[in-house]
């Protein structure tokens, strides 16, 4: 307790002129401190939640009714996954996709690199 009393007595101190500026300074800094490490928490948290957004849409089958070609989302489904390491996840959907359009180039590429990872 001696050291928080001894603290609060020092602030009409550091209210004088010329420490003014360095306790504004200080106090700065921990409110930029405070600033980047909840924003670099909320990064983390966010892409958790995008993770998981991702998850989910990997789960629905697509349909024909879609507006992008199915072989697409079936290649896109299969680049979410080799991104997050699920590489026999990732060549099951690029198969798909190859399946539906065997000269959709972009996934017969990305088979190739995943194909290279597990090897």
């Amino acid at each position: 307790m001696g050291g928080v009393a001894a603290i609060i007595a020092f602030i009409p101190v550091l209210l004088q002129s010329h420490f003014r500026y360095i306790w504004l300074f200080v106090l700065f800094i921990i409110f930029l401190a405070a600033y980047i490490f909840a924003y670099l928490f909320s990064y983390k948290f966010e892409d958790k939640k995008q993770k998981e957004a991702l998850k989910k849409w990997i789960i629905k089958k697509p349909s024909r009714s879609t507006m992008f070609p199915v072989e697409e989302i079936y290649y896109y489904k299969g680049k979410t996954n080799q991104q997050l390491h699920q590489y026999s996840e990732a060549l099951k959907y690029y198969n798909k996709s190859i399946e539906l359009n065997p000269d959709f180039e972009p996934a017969r590429e990305a088979k190739k690199e995943v194909e290279k990872v597990i090897k």
